[in-house]
């Protein structure tokens, strides 16, 4: 029965996908240049999988909701998107000055211990220095 939970998590693991969708064109930036978002608010809601992703940048759809990505700093905005199962639970939209070096966190804010809002969490700078 381990054995079979395991496989479970793993294959959650492959489907969710681990690779970041870069969203500026020309040649790789140095970590230090661009901003960066990734996905760790899945959460085990009931039987499915709780996941927070981006949908819109700049007011232009992706082509698909994306739970980690890359970008230039600036002003963007964003729409979040909290769903299990395919199915929507809450929407998000934030405008925000973005950094180069910014680090962010995609996650989950339950209300009423059911349905969930996503959240943008920051993580830090990489281009500050820690005394």
């Amino acid at each position: 029965m381990k054995k079979f939970y395991t496989t479970l998590i793993m294959m959650a693991f492959l489907i969710s996908g681990c690779s970041t969708k870069h969203l500026y064109v020309g040649t790789p930036k140095q970590e230090s240049e661009i901003v960066r978002i990734e996905g760790m608010g899945n959460g085990w809601i009931l039987l499915g999988v709780q996941t927070t992703k981006v949908c819109t940048f700049d007011k232009k759809p992706l082509e698909s909701c994306e739970s980690s990505i890359a970008f230039l700093p600036g002003l963007h905005q964003l729409e979040l998107v909290a769903s299990d199962m395919g199915m929507t639970h809450g929407k998000k939209n934030i405008e925000h000055e973005f950094k180069a070096g910014d680090r962010f966190n995609l996650g989950i804010e339950l209300r009423d211990g059911w349905f969930a809002n996503p959240v943008l969490m920051y993580r830090g700078n990489i281009n500050q220095v820690k005394p």
